[in-house]
């Protein structure tokens, strides 16, 4: 587990609150390492709402409520707040290692190529993430 990834499961290990600079740094960091986000909600143990209750700041959610899909909309919630963005959603971005370019997260889930927006053509970070999801449907998991 990267030293990002590590930090953030460390907040909710404890219940203790994540400011939202703190949660998107290290969302952006795990990202930016190579976790995907259900790895990155499994490490820090969000399945659903009750587990992310007062670790993180969360708007009104009536959407999926896997883990990943909170997180995500916890982080997202963050940059809204700290942004003042137009846009009530507004996407993480981090930088991908393999292509070296900028990498706009859509969604939590999903074919990374549709989801993540950025990768050069050709980059082996989204072939080897296209390439989980791929084998994640072929066995009837969702992610």
């Amino acid at each position: 587990m990267d030293e990002s990834l590590a930090e953030l499961a460390a907040y909710f290990g404890a219940r203790a609150r994540v400011p939202d600079q703190e949660l998107i740094r290290l969302t952006a960091a795990a990202r930016t390492a190579g976790s995907r986000w259900d790895a990155i909600a499994a490490a820090c143990g969000v399945r659903c709402f009750k587990d992310i209750t007062g670790v993180v700041k969360m708007a009104c959610w009536e959407g999926d409520e896997t883990g990943p899909a909170l997180l995500f909309g916890s982080t997202q919630y963050s940059l809204h707040q700290l942004t003042g963005s137009r846009s009530y959603f507004p996407p993480l971005r981090w930088d991908c290692a393999s292509c070296g370019r900028q990498v706009t997260d859509r969604a939590p889930a999903g074919r990374p190529v549709h989801v993540e927006h950025g990768h050069v053509p050709g980059c082996a970070r989204l072939a080897a993430d296209q390439g989980a999801r791929t084998r994640s449907a072929a066995s009837g998991c969702r992610g």
